[in-house]
């Protein structure tokens, strides 16, 4: 029952957060009265953690689990990495070296919990049929 509902959680949370950063909207760009980061920095890392704790929340195994695990302490230390590889709360400016780190970090991020994700499926399914 409580992994069912923070599947449930993670997955509305994902959703709403996903919608509001892909609708481009100007709120965005807002700062927040924390420490000025702007709305979408926030939307963006909430995203990433609620993604990540969608997969933890499925996992089995403990392989898996500990990925997950890690995956999910990775995405929650997304925002303060970014600052830290930026210089900056607003993540822009950064050297051609920083950016390129960031893009990795967050590529991995966003394509991990997916693969993770497939591999479960692809687990259960073989799982389902004997294999």
């Amino acid at each position: 029952m409580k992994r069912t509902l923070l599947i449930a959680v993670s997955a509305i949370a994902f959703l709403a957060l996903a919608t509001g950063l892909f609708s481009g909207g100007d709120w965005l760009g807002m700062e927040t009265w924390v420490f000025d980061i702007p709305a979408g920095n926030f939307v963006a890392w909430g995203l990433l953690v609620a993604w990540t704790a969608l997969a933890q929340a499925c996992a089995t195994g403990p392989r898996i689990r500990a990925i997950a695990l890690a995956l999910l302490i990775l995405a929650a230390a997304w925002l303060s990495v970014s600052v830290a590889l930026f210089g900056n709360v607003k993540l822009n400016n950064a050297s051609p070296g920083a950016y390129a780190a960031w893009q990795v970090y967050t590529g991995l991020l966003s394509i991990a919990p997916i693969v993770l994700l497939l591999a479960m499926a692809v687990k259960r399914v073989r799982a389902a049929h004997g294999a």
